[in-house]
């Protein structure tokens, strides 16, 4: 339920098959029916762009298909309205300089005034319009929010929760080996022959021997000569675990000891220098040691489980009705 968290999405999904949906007036007709509000095929056409961030509300060449995402996105809309009904009848309010910061912070995401005012007339939204969207949004994570902390502070047996997610999946919370490298890389050029491959080979072992030999510095030598983006940092990498990187790079990694040199590695793209700066074992520990990433897991799964069962009780308060 990542809508409480993002109210507004602005990713533009790729439509198979679809073109502008035209207005007509069925876009005047009901879609959704309940005892706390009626909803109408523009509210749905006018969420459908701001969920999506689209200028036009797609029309699928197939119905079934067609049909299928309406009633997606108009259980999706309904879901949020009665939530946010719900939450203001239950005195849920923010303060309006947090609505000012959230938008200042899209407007910084969207690349500046221009571009988010480029954004809100693709998605057919005024200043005004997209301000209670926000403020919506708001409402809605400050309810649950509420709404988890009450069913956090009256669980009786949190401790038992947090073992019996452990137990469940403890690989999930065993953090793997992982080491953190600098390489020095020297690309393949365009359709590479064997004997433009063995040059580079023979550099490469050239380099090593005269970086153990001179005692040279490893990430000084990675800035002037590697031609990985990364020699502007000494050819740091940072860390990663097994199956992260290509398989030769990362089999010869793994194997060295800290400080070591490999000699020249093979990759698809041409042959590295790698150096190991420091490796960090896997996080074994247990509960205890695991304890913060559980209690992160198990406040997740209560929150989507609060989440569902309120938003099915309201739905069934207000004996939803759809009319697609």
């Amino acid at each position: 339920m990542k809508w409480l968290l993002v109210f507004i999405m602005t990713t533009l999904p790729a439509f198979s098959g679809v073109a502008p949906a035209k207005v007509t007036t069925s876009s005047f007709k009901p879609v959704v029916k309940s005892t706390e509000i009626t909803l109408y095929r523009t509210d749905l056409n006018r969420f459908i762009l701001i969920r999506w961030g689209i200028s036009e509300v797609p029309d699928f060449e197939d119905s079934e298909k067609q049909n299928t995402f309406e009633v997606k996105m108009a259980k999706d809309l309904i879901s949020r309205r009665l939530f946010l009904i719900d939450a203001l009848r239950k005195g849920i309010t923010i303060d309006p300089e947090q609505v000012k910061t959230r938008i200042a912070e899209e407007v910084e995401n969207k690349g500046g005034e221009k571009l988010f005012d480029a954004f809100l007339s693709r998605i057919k939204l005024t200043h005004e319009e997209y301000e209670k969207e926000i403020q919506g949004n708001l409402i809605a994570k400050k309810y649950i929010d509420e709404l988890v902390a009450a069913s956090n502070k009256s669980a009786q047996n949190f401790e038992a929760d947090l073992l019996e997610a452990y137990e469940k999946e403890p690989d999930r919370y065993t953090r793997p080996e992982r080491v953190h490298v600098r390489h020095i890389f020297r690309r393949f050029p365009a359709n590479a022959n064997q004997g433009q491959e063995e040059a580079i080979l023979f550099e490469m072992h050239s380099i090593r021997d005269h970086i153990i030999n001179s005692g040279a510095d490893f990430a000084q030598l990675a800035s002037s000569i590697s031609d990985d983006p990364s020699g502007q940092y000494g050819g740091d990498l940072g860390y990663f675990a097994r199956s992260e990187m290509e398989a030769s790079f990362e089999k010869s990694a793994f194997s060295l000891k800290e400080g070591e040199i490999s000699e020249p590695v093979k990759t698809r793209a041409g042959y590295h220098l790698i150096k190991l700066e420091q490796r960090i074992d896997a996080d074994k520990g247990g509960l205890q040691q695991a304890r913060e990433r559980v209690i992160n897991a198990v406040h997740d799964k209560r929150r989507e489980e609060i989440l569902n069962k309120t938003i099915r009780k309201l739905w069934d308060d207000a004996e939803v009705e759809l009319l697609i």
